[in-house]
């Protein structure tokens, strides 16, 4: 492969095989079979040159294809000592049902068959996917493609590893921790289901079971339908007593309107007692609405209810 190119997989006979280098990385010699990362602080736009160091106050991270200004960000905080000596030694050989097609290594990932190298996770710590499809062959891979890792034997490892079902034929185990490094490929696990609460049990019968209530009483039946109320029929209104005559309340009823008697007289109506004929008049009939006037050449003296034109005295006199 030529410079800025490697090829993982021997036996090829064609340059097109060969990859080029992700961002951040370099291979200035022909026929690599990895790219090496740029270190914190250097950076590699070439992958078929050197890592160049940043100038002041310039800086990167690691892997890095362009500096920053900025300040670096703190280092990560050293791995806790073991309890006890770390014994996780890496496998040198697959376990029986792993099978190798033409000294390929077969692994199916997100459901895609793919091909790796025969010493993939075998024999000791290294970054076995640099480089791999389908994560670590981008120029944007995550951080943990150059994380080391192998894979382990849980019988024989006392620090954490992990299971996975990528190689075909055999659930096998890897460790970060046995190479140092911490574990940020496998998934955060899932948050724990809450606990159905479970039906209330069944409640018993009672052992005494209360009496049967008595039967209701049969309704009566509604009592026969009488006659309908008779109500007396409303009383006409009231007239007020005519011109002439009078009662106590001024109206025709309860008791009928009466006369007003002689030397009397009632002009309005509903009237409740007969005004007496003023002095010069005179009334000889009952009922009437006004009284009479002495004769010519005849006078009236007093004002006491004259009854006839006898009543009133000659002028002559």
């Amino acid at each position: 492969c030529p410079s800025g190119t490697f090829n993982t997989l021997p036996g090829n006979s064609s340059e097109e095989a060969c990859m080029p280098c992700p961002s951040g990385t370099t291979s200035p010699q022909p026929g690599q079979t990895n790219c090496s990362v740029c270190e914190a602080g250097t950076y590699s736009r070439r992958p078929d040159g050197e890592c160049v160091p940043c100038r002041h106050p310039m800086w990167s991270g690691r892997g890095s294809d362009i500096c920053d200004i900025c300040m670096p960000p703190p280092p990560s905080p050293p791995l806790p000592p073991p309890s006890q000596p770390l014994d996780c030694p890496c496998l040198t050989a697959y376990p029986a049902g792993v099978s190798l097609v033409s000294d390929e290594l077969q692994v199916v990932v997100d459901g895609v068959s793919l091909a790796y190298p025969d010493t993939y996770g075998l024999h000791e710590c290294g970054q076995h996917d640099s480089g791999l499809e389908p994560s670590c062959n981008s120029t944007e891979y995550p951080g943990w493609c150059e994380h080391e890792w192998c894979y382990v034997d849980p019988a024989a490892c006392n620090t954490e590893y992990s299971p996975t079902a990528y190689v075909v034929g055999a659930t096998l185990h890897y460790s970060y921790r046995a190479c140092g490094f911490s574990n940020e490929f496998a998934p955060p696990p899932s948050p724990p289901s809450l606990p159905v609460p479970s039906p209330p049990p069944p409640t018993p019968p009672p052992s005494n079971p209360p009496p049967p209530s008595p039967p209701l009483p049969p309704s009566l039946p509604p009592p026969p339908a009488g006659p309908p109320p008779v109500f007396p029929p409303p009383s006409p209104p009231r007239e007020k007593c005519g011109n002439g005559t009078f009662s106590d309340n001024g109206q025709d009823g309860p008791d009928p309107c009466d006369n007003c008697p002689l030397g009397t007289y009632s002009d309005e109506p509903g009237a409740t007692a007969c005004k007496p004929c003023p002095r010069g008049t005179y009334q000889d009939l009952e009922g009437e609405a006004e009284c009479k006037h002495c004769t010519e050449g005849n006078y009236c003296p007093c004002a006491d209810s004259s009854t006839d034109d006898e009543s009133c005295a000659s002028s002559s006199q």
